[in-house]
């Protein structure tokens, strides 16, 4: 905490003391600056290779040995992300990285319902296992055969 003391003290000082020395330097300068600074020390550039592993299939990454990687879906909205951001508004592209997280999560918890049958003398239970909301709608409906449902209203 104390380097970020010190750093924005400095600041304070430069912009207070030397804003006639500052209003001198192009803008074209400082944006350079914060390009540098943001391409170089907020990118973690160990993690490219965990998305180009993603990208590639099962078997060349075996040949590679590139054991470690990330679900395909991080890896597409991780991409996704940085393009958007370079070419618009960063706000932009966080928004369009949590709507497409929000599409992934729901797609993957949509198959995750599992439904198992147990048919007991006296009554038939049904176990679920899983997500269940709107969007595991479709393996539910599917699960439950009209057939079966009457054969269990039966007494």
């Amino acid at each position: 905490w104390f380097s970020s003391f010190v750093a924005g003290l400095f600041i304070m000082i430069v912009m207070m003391g030397a804003s006639v020395v500052i209003n001198f330097i192009p803008l074209a300068l400082l944006a350079a600056v914060l390009i540098y600074t943001v391409l170089f020390h907020l990118i973690k550039w160990d993690s490219i290779l965990y998305i180009i592993a993603a990208a590639l299939p099962r078997r060349a990454r075996e040949k590679l040995s590139l054991q470690d990687s990330i679900p395909r879906s991080d890896a597409f909205i991780t991409l996704t992300v940085m393009i958007v951001s370079m070419l618009f508004d960063p706000a932009i592209a966080v928004l369009l990285g949590v709507q497409l997280s929000l599409c992934v999560y729901a797609w993957q918890s949509s198959e995750s319902l599992m439904i198992n049958r147990v048919v007991d003398e006296r009554c038939t239970t049904y176990h679920l296992t899983g997500s269940l909301y709107f969007g595991s709608k479709d393996c539910l409906l599917t699960s439950f055969p009209c057939a079966l449902i009457k054969e269990d209203n039966n007494p």
